[in-house]
């Protein structure tokens, strides 16, 4: 049951980073010249989630914003599914509002460092677990 849950979780992140590939987005912190995403669903998840966490701690953007040492208006871009996150303010954001990092950096279509890790030194191998056991009608 466990590697069940393992793989579903490792094929749903396969699909965010190849997402993520795709995309080359980066934010401010890492990359001043961070692109604007297209609309797309993941990042709009993850501006729906974050606003949701915020309101639900009762926290303003200006208040919330030297707390995570972010400018407020960085934020807003965020919620508004302007801008893509670093890793770096997704653990930020994770650690700040209790919440689970890797849902945050799935969210976004970037993967966990450690299974990122396995897809980089074991990519095939990988790809056909996630195969055989996600979609074993297919090919």
């Amino acid at each position: 049951m466990f590697i069940l849950i393992v793989l579903s979780f490792i094929t749903k992140l396969l699909l965010l980073f190849l997402f993520f590939l795709r995309s080359g987005g980066v934010d401010y912190v890492v990359n001043p010249l961070y692109i604007i995403p297209s609309k797309n669903h993941f990042i709009m998840k993850f501006g729906i989630r974050l606003r949701k966490l915020r309101i639900e701690k009762g926290i303003s953007l200006k208040k919330l914003a030297p707390e995570l040492k972010l400018d407020y208006t960085y934020i807003s871009k965020l919620e508004n599914s302007k801008v893509l996150p670093s890793a770096e303010v997704i653990i930020k954001l994770a650690e700040y509002f209790g919440y689970d990092p890797d849902e945050l950096l799935v969210s976004v279509g970037k993967l966990p460092p450690d299974i990122e890790k396995i897809f980089q030194e074991r990519p095939k191998e990988a790809i056909n677990i996630l195969r055989k056991t996600f979609a074993p009608n297919q090919s």
